[in-house]
């Protein structure tokens, strides 16, 4: 540790085991659900067997391990995001199937869930970005295909959801933080502006470990989510980049068939919303991340989980193909 983070800590009172305990409690029920989650996430996007490998590969991840059963606000974090991508999924396969009805409540509980994830951590922020990319696609699709502009009711619906959405999200962030009452919108700009100092005075503190370029950023939340001796599994049991080659497959793999059914049927299929997660979680902590702290990097793992899953079960389904058509010739000969 360095000298800033003890200094630190030596100022600070530890609280008392009990409620420690009972903290770290509630930290690794989060943890779990949260591997629950990303098995619905992944399960509905792509197949059940999808969704077993994502569930696994995030229980097991070394940082996974480690923060889940910390009393800190990393697996609540994670938890709330999930649940808002999960919500936003189920509000496009609602939207998809023209039932507006549920559509909108969905809108209701994304909202709820962006505001938690946002309270737990500044990072679930990224989920209310996920949302606006998706329903900024939709919208303009909607309009080239249609060319019907605002009379869509599609539309309508959409623009509804985003703003009720944005309502709620404001609304249970604020409830969080008493200080915020007063004046909201301004007393949330005043925080949002002392974090990011906050994140400039964290980097003269730890210049060792800062990340002030965004080629530093980039190449350090790259190295710590996909290659050996950091936060992946297979390249830690084999010392080979094996879960960087299976996620840049798995990447493909998903925009190549996205692509195809966009061309067949004009229009997104459930991937859609893990792929724009995936995007947004390495854009976004790629260009905000000031240090190289472990705990930044928990967010952008639930993304490479989901792609990884799906890799994964595409070569199972592969060698299972090839398997079952060798024996089948074996027996026909």
């Amino acid at each position: 540790k360095g000298r800033w983070w003890q200094e630190n800590s030596a100022k600070i009172t530890p609280p008392p085991q009990n409620i420690l305990y009972s903290a770290r409690f509630i930290m690794a029920i989060f943890a779990s659900l949260s591997c629950l989650l990303i098995y619905f996430i992944a399960r509905i996007s792509f197949g059940i067997r999808s969704g077993i490998f994502a569930s696994l590969l995030l229980a097991y991840n070394p940082l996974m391990l480690y923060y889940g059963r910390r009393a800190m606000t990393e697996a609540p974090s994670l938890f709330f995001s999930l649940a808002a991508i999960l919500s936003i999924l189920l509000f496009y396969q609602a939207l998809f199937k023209v039932k507006f009805k549920e559509s909108f409540f969905l809108a209701l509980s994304i909202g709820v869930y962006i505001g938690l994830a946002c309270a737990a951590k500044f990072s679930g922020i990224l989920t209310a970005v996920v949302f606006a990319i998706l329903s900024s696609l939709l919208i303009v699709f909607k309009i080239i295909k249609s060319k019907t502009e605002a009379r869509s009711p599609e539309i309508k619906i959409i623009l509804l959801s985003l703003l009720v959405s944005s309502a709620i999200a404001f609304f249970v962030f604020v409830s969080f933080h008493p200080a915020l009452y007063k004046r909201p919108i301004n007393n949330t700009i005043q925080m949002t502006k002392a974090a990011y100092g906050m994140s400039l005075y964290s980097q003269s503190k730890c210049p060792n470990i800062a990340l002030k370029t965004f080629r530093q950023k980039f190449t350090c939340l790259l190295k710590r989510v996909l290659f050996p001796n950091n936060f992946v599994i297979l390249g830690n049991i084999i010392k080979k980049p094996l879960d960087m080659w299976f996620f840049v497959l798995g990447l493909f793999l998903l925009l190549y068939n996205e692509i195809r059914v966009f061309l067949r049927i004009r229009n997104f299929s459930p991937a859609i919303v893990p792929i724009l997660w995936v995007f947004v979680t390495f854009v976004g902590i790629g260009l905000w991340i000031p240090l190289d702290w472990d705990r930044y990097y928990i967010i952008v793992v639930s993304g490479v989980s989901i792609v990884l899953g799906y890799t994964f079960d595409r070569l199972s389904r592969g060698f299972y193909y090839v398997f079952s058509n060798a024996v089948k010739q074996k027996i026909r000969s």
